[in-house]
């Protein structure tokens, strides 16, 4: 295939089950695959030359995994907001993954999640609360390989960067707050 590039809204609310990204899409643009309900599998080619992962690209899918390539160096605002199923976010360890968006996890079942040397930027909310009350993000466990400094944008966390953090855990504890 030549695509290089999934269009605004191009499967969004599809019934689409599962897709195939081949190897020349570099863009997933916004709202691509919004709202497909019966999405749950998404391969990306092994020579994956896919660079970003635009605003709500797969938010409200029904994604249990995801394995981002190696080749992403951002994702967007939303990209998986509201994905209540996905607990697997695997990010590989050679990733050139700088920069991660708002709300990125909001409304997910994330578990764990480890984020690549190359990361400088996690954005505001990207671990967003609810309510100012139910963090979506139950028991997350981050790890970050620290090569140099990471920052945390987030309003409602008295965490700067995580320069000097091997392991952050965030727990839902009735208040939003990270524990460390």
């Amino acid at each position: 295939s030549e695509l290089e590039i999934i269009g605004d809204y191009s499967f969004s609310m599809s019934a689409i089950q599962n897709i195939f990204i081949p190897s020349k899409v570099k863009i997933i643009k916004n709202n691509a695959f919004y709202y497909c309900k019966k999405l749950k599998i998404v391969n990306f080619s092994k020579n994956s030359n896919l660079k970003t992962l635009c605003k709500s690209s797969f938010s409200s899918t029904s994604l249990h995994e995801i394995s981002i390539p190696s080749t992403v160096t951002k994702i967007d605002n939303s990209a998986f907001f509201s994905c209540k199923y996905l607990k697997y976010f695997n990010i590989p360890n050679d990733s050139k993954l700088e920069i991660i968006g708002e709300r990125i996890f909001d409304q997910t079942a994330i578990q764990c999640i480890s984020f690549p040397s190359h990361l400088e930027k996690i954005d505001k909310n990207t671990f967003h609360y609810f309510n100012d009350r139910i963090f979506y993000c139950n028991a997350l466990k981050i790890f970050h390989s620290p090569k140099k400094p990471c920052y945390i944008k987030d309003s409602r966390s008295n965490i700067d960067s995580l320069n000097d953090i091997d392991i952050l855990v965030i727990v839902n504890t009735g208040k939003y707050k990270y524990e460390i």
